[in-house]
């Protein structure tokens, strides 16, 4: 990777008042952030950075931009950084491995994969791709789809999805950068991937959305509710109970933007991307912006992960003992 409220008024933030004069004149406080990528998947703090919003809530962010969210949680358990965008397996993972880890909000909320088709083979499946979702999944039987690893949270939520619908896709794992070109090639009929990898696939017309994910194409029950999530060790929550506060309010200001000013978004997000060509980068914005908007998340929520995580398979000692709540930063 994860975040915004869909909205993160439910974390008790709409009534928080942008610093007065006085508080202005404090220096502002330092944050490092561990991203996840550099993707437009983990942009929301740097598009919300580039909106100012963290200046106003008195924040002085440093981003650093690591390998994956494996890496950035890493970086956190070992206090490189203050706060990381994790996603939930890495989150319950460390939690049952004795690591407290809390979430502080989501950054990129729901679930971030989507399907595309080599336009030839969604061609003959005999079905629109504007058909009705589960008529969508149920043609995909047989269908060789490419995915990163038999674990990964897309080949899981993919699988369930379609074998609820009665299908059995077939799945080849494939590196993500090289998805397109298998597709290409006749390799694969088909791939998964976030918005960065399908989106020029789609725009160059050798490819179909045909499961889009951040819309919400796949059951609730086939997906985690949370692809990426600012957190924090829970000693740094305690310590630094002031800056968690603000940076959840900078996220629900950004969710406020993207609902009320989504050109204005779109133009802060567009200046981190100057080499992306215009109609790319906006067709990804569009994918992406919803999920950045996140909700706030519950403990039925995060008993919903735990879930999600048993069902890859993922050899995770103590996650029957995990408590949801506690997953969560006060």
């Amino acid at each position: 990777m994860s975040s915004w409220t869909r909205a993160l008024a439910g974390l008790g933030l709409t009534g928080v008042m942008l610093a007065g004069p006085a508080a202005a004149q404090s220096p502002p406080s330092p944050l490092t952030i561990g991203l996840s990528s550099s993707s437009t998947v983990a942009a929301a703090p740097r598009v919300a950075q580039e909106l100012g919003l963290f200046e106003r809530r008195g924040l002085a962010p440093k981003f650093v931009v690591l390998e994956n969210t494996s890496a950035a949680t890493a970086a956190l358990i070992s206090k490189s950084v203050d706060v990381a965008l994790v996603g939930s397996a890495d989150l319950i993972a460390a939690q049952a491995r004795g690591q407290q880890v809390v979430l502080l909000a989501p950054a990129y909320a729901g679930f971030g994969g989507s399907l595309v088709l080599a336009k030839a083979v969604a061609d003959k499946l005999g079905v629109m791709p504007n058909a009705p979702a589960r008529e969508r999944l149920k043609a995909l039987d047989g269908v060789l789809i490419g995915t990163a690893s038999p674990t990964s949270p897309y080949t899981v939520a993919l699988r369930g999805a379609a074998q609820a619908a009665g299908a059995t896709p077939r799945f080849a794992y494939v590196s993500v950068p090289g998805m397109a070109a298998a597709l290409e090639s006749g390799a694969i009929q088909g791939f998964i991937a976030s918005a960065s990898f399908w989106v020029p696939a789609v725009l160059k017309g050798s490819a179909v959305l045909w499961v889009d994910g951040p819309k919400g194409d796949l059951p609730a029950e086939n997906t985690p509710r949370l692809s990426l999530g600012a957190a924090a060790l829970r000693d740094y929550t305690q310590a630094h109970a002031a800056e968690v506060q603000q940076l959840r309010a900078v996220l629900a200001d950004l969710a406020r933007a993207i609902a009320e000013r989504p050109a204005e978004v779109k133009a802060a997000a567009a200046r981190l991307y100057p080499g992306l060509d215009a109609q790319l980068l906006d067709r990804m914005l569009t994918a992406e912006m919803p999920a950045w908007r996140g909700r706030s998340l519950t403990a039925k929520d995060m008993a919903h992960e735990i879930e999600f995580v048993k069902s890859t398979g993922a050899p995770i000692p103590g996650l029957d003992k995990l408590d949801p709540a506690a997953l969560l930063a006060p």
